[in-house]
C-alpha cells in the first residue's frame, strides 16, 4: 500500500507473473456519453449495462458521498470487489467500486471511479510525496441547488457561498458568506459539482482566479488553492495525522509512530487530558500492519496499561518482547463521542 487517501480508495501493487501480459488503453475522458453501452469485467462475468451517469444527480437519497459528483454510474451488474469498466473499444474507462442494491447482491446502481481520477490518483501515489492532495478553497455551500436561495441572492447561475472557513484561502482572498461564485480562471460554474470539480484537480499552492457576484456587482478575486485535508479534515478525524514537519519519526518495535493528542482531536473524542497518543505512520510489513492500525487511530491502552503520551508509548513498547501477545485498545480514526474503542491484537514477531 502506497496511499489510501480519503475519497479515493486506491492500493498500487506489483507481482511477479507467469503470464504474458498485454497492455490495455486507459481512455481519459472527453465528456460523459449518458446512454453509451459499457461493459464491466470481473468474476464471475461479464456484463453490459448503458451508462445512467446523471442517476445519482437525479435521486438525493442514494447519493454517494464517498464519491461526490465524479462517480460513473450504470445499470451494469456489478461485483462487490473492485472490477474493470470498458466502452466496446476495449478502453478502461472506469473501476467498478461500489453498488446500490436493495436486493444486497449485485443487482442496482453500480459507481465507479472514472479514469481520468484513477489517472490522477495513480500519478500522484508513484511520485515523490507517496499520496493525494486534493484542491480547496475553503468555502462551504449547499450540495443541491436551491431557486429560492437564487432569487434571494439575485443570481441564476453559481455557487452561493454559506460558510468561509477562517484563515482559508478565500477568506484571505476577501470572500465573504452571500458572495456567489460564478467562475474559475475565466471558465464558468453554475453548480457546487461543477465547482468542486475545478478546484479539486488544482495542485495545493497554485493560484487561480475567482469570478463573484457581491450584491449585484461583479468581482475578481486571486486565491491561492491549499489541501483539502488540512481545510476540512478534521471534521473526519483526518486533519491530525500528518505529523510536524520538524518531527523526525522513531522506529518502535511495533512499527508505529505516534504523537500526543491536540486538544481539537481530544474534545472531539471526548477524551480526557493526558490519555491516550495518535498514530501518524505505520510502518509496512510491521505488527502495527499486521493488526491493521491506520494513521489516526488513538492508542488509549498497551496491554492493560494506560498510554498518557507519547513518551509513556515509549517506554512500554521498548518492554515488549518477541512472541508475546500484543493487546492495543484503540478509537479509531473518524469515531465520535459515542462509539467506543476496539482491540487490535496479535502476537509480536
Amino acid at each position: 500500500m502506497i496511499g489510501a487517501p480519503p475519497g479515493e480508495p486506491a492500493l498500487i501493487t506489483t507481482r511477479p507473473s507467469r503470464r504474458s501480459n498485454t497492455s490495455v488503453g486507459l481512455m481519459l475522458e472527453r465528456g460523459r456519453l449518458p446512454g453509451c453501452t459499457r461493459l464491466a469485467i470481473g468474476r464471475p462475468c461479464v456484463s453490459a449495462g448503458a451508462s445512467i451517469d446523471n442517476f445519482h444527480r437525479a435521486s438525493g437519497s442514494i447519493r454517494l458521498r464517498y464519491f461526490g459528483p465524479r462517480a460513473l454510474t450504470q445499470d451494469n451488474s456489478v461485483q462487490s470487489h473492485p472490477t474493470t469498466l470498458v466502452n466496446l473499444d476495449g478502453e478502461i474507462i472506469g473501476i467498478n467500486t461500489a453498488i446500490y442494491t436493495q436486493s444486497y447482491g449485485y443487482q442496482g446502481v453500480g459507481f465507479a471511479l472514472p479514469s481520468n481520477t484513477i489517472a490522477q490518483v495513480y500519478n500522484q501515489l508513484i511520485g515523490p510525496e507517496h499520496r493525494v492532495a486534493r484542491g480547496s478553497i475553503g468555502v462551504e455551500f449547499n450540495a443541491q441547488p436551491n431557486p429560492s436561495v437564487l432569487r434571494v441572492y439575485g443570481i441564476k447561475n453559481g455557487v452561493i457561498i454559506s460558510n468561509v472557513i477562517a484563515n482559508g484561502p478565500a477568506q484571505k482572498a476577501g470572500l465573504k458568506t452571500g458572495d456567489a461564485i460564478i467562475s474559475v480562471d475565466g471558465k464558468e460554474v453554475k453548480t457546487g459539482d461543477e465547482l468542486v470539480g475545478e478546484i479539486s484537480q488544482r495542485k495545493p499552492g497554485s493560484n487561480i482566479k475567482l469570478g463573484y457576484i457581491r450584491e449585484g456587482k461583479h468581482g475578481d478575486a486571486n486565491v491561492v488553492v491549499e489541501d483539502r485535508m488540512k481545510l476540512f479534515g478534521s471534521r473526519l478525524g483526518l486533519a491530525d495525522e500528518e505529523p510536524e514537519e520538524d518531527a523526525a519519526p522513531k522506529q518502535t518495535r511495533l512499527g508505529i509512530t505516534v504523537r500526543d493528542i491536540s486538544p481539537e482531536v481530544a474534545t472531539r473524542l471526548g477524551i480526557a487530558a493526558g490519555k491516550g497518543v495518535q498514530v501518524t505512520d505505520v510502518k509496512p510489513d510491521s505488527f502495527g500492519d499486521s493488526i491493521q492500525i491506520g494513521r489516526g487511530d488513538v492508542i488509549l491502552e498497551i496491554n492493560k496499561q494506560p498510554v498518557t503520551d507519547s513518551a509513556a508509548f515509549e517506554k512500554l513498547q521498548a518492554q515488549l518482547k518477541s512472541g508475546q501477545d500484543v493487546v492495543l485498545l484503540v478509537r479509531p480514526r473518524g469515531s465520535t463521542k459515542d462509539q467506543g474503542p476496539v482491540f487490535l491484537a496479535g502476537v509480536l514477531p
